[in-house]
């Protein structure tokens, strides 16, 4: 997923968040984690 669909998803699901790299690359492990557990 690009960073750009990583923005839209987090869009979807109503979730306001200004990025920085670090940021970003957290908040992608904690969306693996979040769709594993699903």
């Amino acid at each position: 997923m690009s960073k750009i669909e990583f923005h839209y998803l987090l869009g979807e699901r109503q979730i306001p968040r200004q990025y920085d790299l670090e940021e970003y690359e957290e908040d992608m492990e904690n969306l693996k984690q979040w769709r594993m557990s699903k």
